[in-house]
């Protein structure tokens, strides 16, 4: 069988110039470079070719530049710098090398103007913030930590330790804060990023809000453990317990009491000095705690549960 020694010499070229165009554009596939205004990132770009040959072009600068800092044999350093007020969005990169283009995708984030002043919180009732996002592409990732919760919405439901976000028209973003904390006058963080390469991660870090808290004053810090009053066996018994200042609902709990085991507690609607109804007859056990529910709110204030009393339901 005849070989073909022009047509093998061809096949190894092409296998070749592969190899060496596939290493001269890992680049493109790789991880968006963040450049936030006013700083700027270095990176080494490997170029599978000799990199005294390589050209930089950036397109779309507005407020970027891209430096060579270093050439080596087959690599080339660069430095990229947005100046402060760059203008966010993507740019791209092109590094003309021997072998072909090799593009490096950047993003400069938005950032938040150094007047944006977020609105003071009253712990327990939700407040909306509305962030200016112009020049954002994708979605926005809200986070915070305890005491504090952060939603999407407008109400207390859903709301979390973190919440992906979309932006209205790439004009504005809302979203809605609250403090679960009343003991004292505090701040809620909220760290803001933005969706680059399909993921949210700190590269994309557009800003940090400290978001000042002042407690509830109609909220007391605490509530008094209430005092069981003694319960009269009948077949109807009648439970009481003390007042307690600033309470405005009642927690009680009631099980059987038997030589078996205790039973799981339940919570039963009865209120102070009236009777309960619906009960076998038996010995039972009941504890009471007070609540302060704030009205508009998710402050919900517990005092500790009162002693365990027993009463005694007859046929």
């Amino acid at each position: 069988m005849a070989f073909n020694v022009s047509a093998y010499y061809r096949y190894v070229f092409l296998a070749v110039s592969s190899l060496l165009f596939a290493s001269a554009s890992e680049a493109r596939s790789a991880r968006t470079l963040v450049v936030n205004p006013g700083s700027g990132v270095t990176t080494a770009v490997d170029l599978g070719d000799r990199a005294p040959r390589a050209r930089l072009s950036l397109a779309n600068a507005r407020g970027v530049k891209a430096l060579v800092l270093r050439r080596a044999q087959t690599v080339v350093k660069l430095r990229i710098e947005a100046g402060r007020n760059a203008s966010p969005g993507p740019r791209r990169l092109t590094i003309r090398a021997r072998h072909g283009d090799i593009r490096l995708p950047l993003y400069v984030p938005f950032g938040l103007p150094a007047g944006f002043l977020p609105p003071r919180l009253t712990a327990g009732l939700a407040k909306t913030i509305e962030l200016p996002t112009a020049g954002v592409r994708g979605g926005l990732r809200i986070a915070t930590a305890t005491p504090c919760l952060v939603s999407a919405g407008r109400g207390a439901v859903g709301f979390g330790r973190a919440f992906l976000l979309p932006v209205v028209d790439r004009k504005t973003a809302r979203f809605s804060l609250v403090s679960t904390n009343n003991s004292a006058k505090h701040a809620c963080h909220v760290v803001i990023q933005e969706r680059l390469d399909n993921r949210y991660d700190g590269r994309a870090l557009v800003s940090k809000l400290r978001v000042p808290v002042k407690p509830d004053s109609r909220a007391p810090a605490g509530l008094a453990m209430p005092r069981l009053g003694r319960v009269a066996a009948a077949k109807h018994p009648r439970l009481s317990w003390s007042k307690v200042r600033h309470v405005n609902a009642w927690e009680v709990l009631i099980r059987p009491r038997g030589k078996h085991g205790k039973m799981i507690w339940q919570t039963v609607s009865v209120e102070n000095g009236k009777r309960i109804r619906g009960l076998k007859a038996g010995p039972y056990e009941w504890k009471v705690r007070a609540h302060y529910r704030q009205p508009g709110g998710i402050l919900d204030i517990r005092s500790k549960f009162s002693r365990v009393g027993r009463f005694r339901v007859i046929p």
